[in-house]
């Protein structure tokens, strides 16, 4: 569980300013575009590649590990591992990095059969393992839905989490559950990173009304994305306050 003692105090805003402006940085641009090549060679790759919101979610990573306190990462949905791999580049060594995701069971929100593509999943988990044994990172993964994390309260892990990437059940009711739990959990400052949050999934949005209160946005970007519309993901700090 996430600590807050000895961290130098800095308002969200300013923390929001920060990682804004380091994402724009053109050496933080070159490390996003490096990580995002190692993971694209171990076959890491985001079901978004080739649209620049590939990129947007490099650099913003890059950026909050230069900005917020040393710490690991947190992510519900994984599917091929295009955005587990990059959160395992920037994570400190020796962190944490715990994933959700119950792929093919049925408690899977995507009815998509490519999800329960055991092969597939043997083969992101295990290349996933092994970039976080080169990265000195400890990777945990949960086969099952947030849900069923959430209500057994296992996010119990020592240490720090400074990134949580929402990329599960996008509905309302889920997002809302998994909004409460990890603020109440993570004492300290962390970005919340939540995809889609466009016209495709309002759930997204309206849990941010009802259970985003104190956290402040870092951006919310949106593109057309070829064969599906707009797209879109926002990025939110958490100021680490929430006990309710």
């Amino acid at each position: 569980m996430s600590s807050s003692q000895n961290l130098p105090l800095v308002e969200p805003a300013e923390y929001a300013e920060r990682v804004l402006a380091a994402s724009e940085l053109p050496d933080v641009a070159r490390e996003a575009s490096s990580l995002l090549q190692e993971c694209r060679a171990r076959s890491l790759i985001s079901d978004w590649e080739g649209c620049p919101k590939v990129d947007d979610f490099a650099r913003l990573i890059v950026a909050t590990s230069r900005v917020l306190p040393a710490g690991g990462s947190i992510e519900t949905g994984v599917y091929q591992g295009g955005t587990a791999g990059p959160l395992l580049c920037v994570a400190a060594a020796e962190s944490f990095h715990v994933s959700i995701d119950p792929y093919g069971l049925p408690s899977q929100s995507y009815v998509v059969q490519d999800y329960g593509n055991w092969p597939v999943v043997r083969h992101t988990l295990t290349k996933l393992t092994q970039l976080a044994e080169e990265r000195q990172i400890n990777f945990c993964h949960y086969l099952m839905d947030s849900a069923t994390f959430v209500r057994a309260d296992l996010l119990t892990h020592p240490g720090r989490f400074r990134i949580v990437h929402l990329d599960g059940d996008h509905s309302q009711e889920a997002v809302e559950m998994e909004l409460r739990y990890f603020r109440r959990r993570l004492t300290g400052p962390a970005l919340f990173i939540m995809d889609d949050h466009d016209e495709h999934f309002p759930g997204v949005e309206a849990a941010l009304q009802t259970t985003g209160q104190g956290m402040v946005r870092v951006l919310h970007r949106r593109y057309d994305f070829p064969n599906y519309g707009i797209a879109g993901f926002s990025a939110w700090i958490h100021p680490g306050i929430s006990k309710s």
